[in-house]
Parts: structure tokens; C-alpha cells; sequence
């Protein structure tokens, strides 16, 4: 009834939505986004062709089993995205989880039995006043029922905002920034980002979660610019 009386309209071309999976998104806009499709399933670099692996996945060790990355990050999901990490848009935050939560939706693997957003350093926190990860994750984790650690792993370095940075530069600002603050008795973990550019965050994040022990690793995240 309420959709009845007050319909949402599309962020894109500002039409009535009707029938489409995502609120606020109109099915031929919906479609027209920059969908990072087909994708190694191991990092999510694009593919050519769809095939399970890249070839930098078949000869090297990556620390995840799994990626899902939604979107190359181009407008409108760029926007998007600044829009939930600077201007306190939890609209924004909702629908990139509704469009995550549509991908995630489809797999036919195992699910993870929790998702670790990645966390801010308490000072970021503090002068932002939330976690766009957490915010995106929430409309996730609700969806499918997976329980959300917000706790666990901390960043306990403060570093310059890896956007700042040359590419070059972000692993180093990243290096030995996260720790566990308590064991996890679990061994499938999804860490979940908004946005994975040079992947040192990820990768960081990673090297934290795995001195505790073998762990089975997927990355979410929303957009990548490839």
C-alpha cells in the first residue's frame, strides 16, 4: 500500500520503479550498470570469457578462495559510493548492499559463517561517525542471516586514507594495521569493503586473520576500478 501511495523513483533516470529487484533502480537502469561480468572467481579480475580462474590465479597463492566484486568503479556506482563513505547517505549504504545481497544471492558455495566488514581506525570512526562497511553489511547480513563481527579485528594503526595514496604506496600505509582483539571459532570467514583498489587492504586484513590459524577467506566488495 505504501508503494501504492508513495512510489519510489529511480536514482538514475527518475521513473516510477516497478518489478525490479532493487529499490530505487529501475530494471533497464538496473541492467545498465558497469557489472564486472564474467570474473575470476578467485580475485574477480575481469575475464575475457568466463572460465573459474585467471591466469595469475592458477600460478600464484592468493590468501581468499572467493571474490565477489559487483561493479568497475565508474559513475554511477562511484558516486554512490562517496556518497555512503563522506555524506552519511545510509540510502546509498542500503542499496549497495541490496545490489551485493542480489549477486550473493545467486551462489550455489557454501555460505561463510560470518561477515567481517572491514573496520575504520577508532580516530576515522570517531570524526566520520560510522562505518559505511558496517552499514552495507547490515542490509547483507539481514537478508541471508549471517552474523556480523564488528569486534573481532581492529585497526590499531591510524595511516593516511589509502585513496590519498599512488598505488604504489597504499600497501606499505596498510602494512601490520589490523589485529585480532579475540579468537574466532570459526573457519569461513567473508571480509566485506566497499570499494578494493590496489587490494592491500584486503590483503592486510587478511595477513591479521590468518597468523590465528588456517581460515577459509572471501573478499565482497562493491566496486574495483579495473
Amino acid at each position: 500500500m505504501l508503494k501504492f501511495l508513495w512510489p519510489t523513483h529511480c536514482l538514475i533516470c527518475l521513473q516510477t520503479v516497478a518489478a525490479s529487484p532493487i529499490e530505487h533502480l529501475c530494471l533497464p537502469c538496473f541492467d545498465l550498470l558497469p557489472w564486472n561480468t564474467p570474473a575470476c572467481t578467485r580475485c574477480a579480475q575481469p575475464l575475457p570469457i568466463a572460465q573459474p580462474y585467471c591466469a595469475h590465479c592458477l600460478s600464484k597463492a592468493v590468501h581468499q578462495q572467493r571474490s565477489t566484486i559487483l561493479f568497475n568503479y565508474t559513475s554511477p556506482i562511484s558516486d554512490w559510493i562517496q556518497a555512503a563513505k563522506f555524506e552519511a547517505s545510509f540510502l546509498h549504504c542500503h542499496l549497495l548492499g541490496q545490489l551485493l545481497s542480489h549477486t550473493l544471492a545467486q551462489r550455489s558455495t557454501p555460505w561463510p559463517e560470518c561477515v567481517l566488514p572491514i573496520p575504520l581506525h577508532p580516530r576515522r570512526l570517531r570524526a566520520r561517525g560510522y562505518n559505511q562497511a558496517i552499514e552495507i553489511a547490515r542490509t547483507v547480513c539481514t537478508r541471508f542471516g549471517i552474523p556480523m563481527d564488528k569486534h573481532s579485528l581492529q585497526r590499531h594503526r591510524y595511516q593516511q586514507p589509502q585513496s590519498q595514496l599512488p598505488l604504489k604506496e597504499r600497501k606499505g600505509n596498510v602494512n601490520n594495521s589490523f589485529k585480532l582483539q579475540q579468537p574466532l571459532c570459526i573457519s569461513h570467514i567473508a571480509l566485506l569493503d566497499d570499494v578494493s583498489t590496489s587490494g592491500s587492504t584486503l590483503d592486510a586484513a587478511s595477513r591479521a586473520l590468518l597468523l590465528h590459524g588456517p581460515l577459509e577467506l572471501e573478499y565482497w566488495c562493491i566496486a574495483k576500478p579495473f
